[in-house]
């Protein structure tokens, strides 16, 4: 892990067949939410709540997929 960050690569660089670990990124985005709000609702959350939250991830994700 300290060799990952010190070279700023994921750790299939070193071991490649962790890629076959790694879950699939073609579901969509919607899909993803609607798995969050299930999970808010079992958690009995407020509405205003699980909108802040859904915001809030809605937010990250956005930001991951800005490049630099």
């Amino acid at each position: 892990m300290h060799l990952c960050l010190f070279f700023g690569v994921p750790a299939s660089y070193f071991f490649p067949e962790l890629d076959a670990l790694a879950p699939d990124e073609e579901g969509s985005d919607e899909e993803s939410m609607t798995s969050l709000r299930v999970a808010f609702r079992s958690m009995h959350l407020a509405p205003d709540v699980q909108t802040y939250l859904e915001g809030l991830i809605a937010a990250l994700r956005q930001q991951g997929n800005v490049k630099e």
